[in-house]
């Protein structure tokens, strides 16, 4: 099983992340078939600086209305019941960061092995 990526928010990047509400509706427009996962139960697969302070950017902008709604991120179910994030490392970094429960996410791939 691989190891989640370390990655370090920057002082302004998790002080703006902190102010983002646990509001889903503010961020994300739910496709049909969208499931309601658990923070805790999402692995990160990667872990850019640049896109995570884009996306506190972005998450900021769409609650405030200035930009669309992001689809839900993509996962693929793991075999210890996890997901492994195919799309929207960034965007649950910055959940967590700001201490959500749960983001929509479309499962759409085929398992992983990991």
């Amino acid at each position: 099983m691989l190891a989640e990526p370390t990655y370090r928010l920057d002082k302004n990047a998790l002080s703006a992340a902190r102010l983002l509400p646990d509001a889903p509706d503010l961020y994300f427009v739910r496709d049909a078939g969208c499931l309601m996962l658990a923070v805790d139960d999402l692995v990160v697969t990667r872990a850019r600086p640049e896109g995570i302070a884009g996306a506190v950017r972005k998450m900021a902008e769409a609650s405030r209305g200035e930009r669309e709604r992001r689809a839900p991120v993509t996962v693929s179910r793991r075999s210890d019941g996890r997901y492994d994030v195919c799309d929207g490392n960034s965007t649950v970094i910055v959940a967590r960061a700001a201490g959500w429960k749960a983001v929509p996410a479309l499962d759409g791939l085929p398992p992983s092995k990991a």
